[in-house]
This record gives structure tokens, sequence and C-alpha cells, in this order.
């Protein structure tokens, strides 16, 4: 992507998708690395560590990456498929947003997935023997026999599905590329399978164990499934369904299986009950300000590497990037944000007058200001003396569902590895202008 050096090629420049191929690229593509200036030491980075264990042969195959919507987490992960490409493992990524319906998600849509993916991966191996070791898997498909799945591709050959002879790796393939479609759908034949999964799970288990062997074997290296977009589930809750029963977990799923997961939910008591099935790691935001009130240099430094990748500087007037940055609090989706709406604003003016602009620091408060009132109806004046006590001591309240509330909503922001919280800027400035002009009302009054 050519840096851009017309305010008109700032929109497309700062588009907040993550990511992929040669844009990963550290020396002629976007990507920069930002761990230090989210937790101040890359050693401790929670993407080494996922890294580490899923190449290093850790016994615990769940991975579990949290963090804000919006931070990186998806760039940081399309970055880590490239690196176990580049190591010799078989990689699949499944965007849950495309390839499940996440309003109604079951944990057998999971198991169903990954099945299916290993069954690909053996395809694609051209792993020898596995045609003539198949009985667990025929099993398994045994369940789908009258689902109308198995009637569009069996072409009457219903005798030999069901007595689970002469079922080739073809056939298989197509009965789960049907299958994973009908996913997204809920139709009655997937209803019933997913039922089937539910009652005779074992069968599917060992399928998934078989495979997960065969791979291993013919390849030395186990495949790694990366989750993408797990956190972006209408209900978020339904994440602790998927791992409530233990039906995901190292027990039960020996292959590497990497969940973007919501950072929310950690407040909420239940995850004590399913946190022992998983490593958990967060990816914190891009620290800005310090804990004690100071400029985190560091922070505010990757962010400008980020633009300068984008954008020519000279297209901003001097000191209008330092106040998006400040006011965002290291939403790398907010600085897009009011980049793109403050670049509107600056030819939208142009186009008035017929000269050529620059982004000023007019054009950004507008854009903040934009940006403030959208944030700022996600809560109410009731929220104000919890939004003060956060904001003064950079820590949670005891209210969890009200701070699970807060992080949800992006209102409160969560830092680096001490864990430190604080109001979102444009959250803070509204509460602090709303108190104060009360005490002034109430002082009038009095």
């Amino acid at each position: 992507m050519k840096k851009a050096v017309r305010l008109s090629e700032i929109e497309k420049n700062f588009n907040p998708a993550p990511l992929i191929g040669e844009e990963l690229d550290p020396e002629k593509g976007l990507y920069v690395d930002t761990i230090g200036a989210r937790i101040n030491a890359s050693f401790r980075s929670p993407l080494r560590k996922i890294y580490n264990a899923c190449t290093g042969g850790s016994p615990q195959f769940i991975q579990v990456l949290m963090g804000h919507r919006g931070c990186g987490k998806s760039t940081e992960l399309n970055k880590m498929e490239q690196q176990f490409i580049k190591e010799g493992y078989m990689v699949r990524k499944i965007n849950c947003q495309t390839e499940l319906n996440l309003a109604k998600l079951e944990v057998f849509d999971i198991i169903y997935l990954i099945l299916q993916s290993l069954i690909d991966i053996a395809k694609d191996c051209k792993i020898k023997g596995v045609d003539e070791k198949n009985e667990r898997i025929i099993r398994a498909l045994h369940y789908f026999k009258d689902t109308e799945i198995v009637e569009k591709i069996k072409d009457g050959a219903s005798a030999s599905l069901e007595a689970g002879a002469g079922l080739g790796w073809d056939k298989i393939i197509n009965i789960f590329a049907k299958g994973k479609t009908a996913l997204q759908y809920s139709s009655e034949s997937i209803i019933t399978i997913k039922e089937n999964i539910r009652k005779n799970n074992e069968d599917w288990y060992k399928c998934i164990d078989f495979l997960c062997e065969e791979i291993f074997h013919d390849q030395g290296k186990r495949p790694v499934f990366i989750f993408e977009n797990f956190d972006k589930m209408i209900d978020p809750e339904k994440a602790f369904d998927v791992f409530r029963d233990g039906y995901i977990s190292s027990e039960k799923i020996r292959t590497y299986c990497i969940f973007t997961f919501p950072i929310s939910l950690t407040y909420d008591t239940r995850m004590g009950r399913i946190e022992h099935y998983f490593d958990k790691f967060i990816f914190p935001m891009i620290e800005v300000r310090k804990k004690t009130g100071e400029n985190h240099q560091a922070g505010i430094s990757v962010i400008k590497e980020i633009i300068e990748k984008r954008a020519d500087m000279n297209l901003f007037e001097a000191g209008a990037l330092d106040f998006i940055i400040e006011k965002t609090g290291g939403s790398l989706r907010d600085v897009f944000f009011c980049i793109r709406e403050a670049a509107d604003i600056a030819l939208y003016r142009a186009e008035k007058t017929g000269a050529e602009t620059i982004v000023t620091g007019e054009d950004v408060k507008n854009a903040l200001a934009s940006l403030k009132s959208d944030i700022t109806r996600r809560i109410v004046t009731g929220d104000y003396p919890a939004l003060v006590k956060i904001h003064e001591n950079k820590a949670e309240i005891e209210d969890q569902g009200k701070m699970l509330e807060f992080l949800r909503g992006h209102v409160v922001l969560e830092y680096n590895g001490e864990r430190w919280h604080d109001c979102h800027p444009l959250i803070w400035d509204f509460v602090e202008e709303n108190v104060n002009r009360r005490k002034k009302e109430e002082t009038a009054i009095k």
C-alpha cells in the first residue's frame, strides 16, 4: 500500500481491518511491532507465549487470547499464522463471524469444524493408510445418513453409506464441506447432526484424536487452529457455554486451538469455572499515558509510527496527531476513525474554498467531538460516581456487573501487565464537564 500523500487517500489507508499478506511485512508493509508499548517488556509477550506453547509441545492445547475490540488482536494472529506456516505447520483459520451462526453458536459447531478441518488436512497431506483405518470416521458419519446433507451427495449409494463401506475420502470431504456450510443457517439437518454429536460425542472425539495422531506421525507437527472473531459474538456469554462442560479442553482436543475471547468476561464470576480448560493471555491496549498520569512516550511513538507508515505526516498540522492520540487512550480503532473523520472534514473545506489544505487542530476537535458523542451515549448520569472512582483509583470497582458493562462498551480501558484501568479519555472529559457543571449549579442554588 502506498503512503497517502493527499487527503483523498486517507480513507483507504486508515481502514481499521486487520493487516493481511504483504501488509504484515515490517519493512515493506504496514506492520509495526507494538508489544513493547503494551506491556513494557517484550519478553513477557502473550503472543510469544502462545506461539511457544504451540511449537514447543505444550500439553495445554487450548490457548485463549483476550483483548479489547480493535486493539490489534486479529493483525497479530495473522502475523502468527504466517510464522506457523513458515515453520511448516498446517494452519486452519476459522473466521467465526462468517463460518458460524454466532447467534446460535454451540460447542458442537466447534467440534464439527475441528473434525472437518482435520479431514481436509489429512487429505492435503496425502496421509497413507487413512482410508483403510477410517472406521471411527465412518461411525461418526453414520449419524448423517438420515439428513438432507447426505441425501444430496450420496447419489443412490445409501446401502454403501449405511454399511460404512465404499465411502472414500472424496465423499467424506463432500459431506463435511456441506455440513460446514449448513452450520451458518441452523437448518434441520445441522440441528440433527449437532444432536447426534451431543449424544455420541465420544465417537467424534475418537475421530479427532485418530486424525491428530495420524497427522502428527506423518508431519512431525500438530495442526494449529485459529478461531478468529470468537470474541465478536452477539451474545458474549455464549463463550461460557462453549467451554463450560469441558468439551473443548486439552483432554478432549489434542491439537492446538487458539481462540480470541471477550476480555470483559474476565470480570464475570463464572470465569473461574472454565479457565482451567485453557491457558489465557491478555493482549492489552497501547499505553499512551502512565498510571501516574505522565505521557508514555513509547506508546505515543509507536502509534505515530503506525500512522507514518500510512500517510505523509505533512498532511497534518503540528500537534494535531498528538491530540488525537491523547484523546483516544491508545485505541487504534479510535485513532483511525478520528483521522478519517478529520481528513473528511478538511476535504470538505478544500472543496468549498478550492484551495489545498491539511488536517488542522480544529478538524481534529470536530472529529473527536463526533466520537465523543457516540461513546458517551453508552453511559447515564447514574454511572458518574463509579467512573470518577475508576479514574481516581485507576482500578476496577467492586460492582463486577457494572465493570463488565463499562469494558464491553469501551467506556473503560485496561492497560498492561499491572492490569490498571482508566476511563476512555473522551468519557472522562464528558463526566468531568457534567460533574463540574452540577457542582456549580448546586453552589449557585445555595
